[in-house]
């Protein structure tokens, strides 16, 4: 029984596999888009005070003039923090 339950598993996880490979590049129709998707940013003057921040050893001292709302799709990912990537390491 636990064989077949884990081949079961196994050929729809190959199945999905291969279906996400052809679905990799497929962007959504565009009355799929919200509304909201289309509006311009909004940039407020911000009261928010200055900090500092440390990146590599290297203190940088931030003042925020302004705060945004805005809304985006993202239509592709990239992890480069990951083993392969080392091209982004450099």
């Amino acid at each position: 029984m636990l064989r077949k339950v884990v081949k079961t598993i196994f050929l729809v996880s190959l199945v999905l596999f291969v279906v996400s490979i052809f679905q990799i590049e497929k962007l959504p129709d565009k009355e799929q888009i919200l509304d909201e998707l289309y509006q311009d940013p909004i940039q407020i003057e911000t009261v928010a005070v200055p900090f500092k921040t440390e990146v590599a050893e290297t203190t940088y001292n931030i003042t925020p003039l302004y705060s945004y709302e805005l809304y985006g799709l993202i239509v592709s990912y990239h992890h480069s923090a990951s083993w392969w990537d080392y091209y982004h390491k450099e």
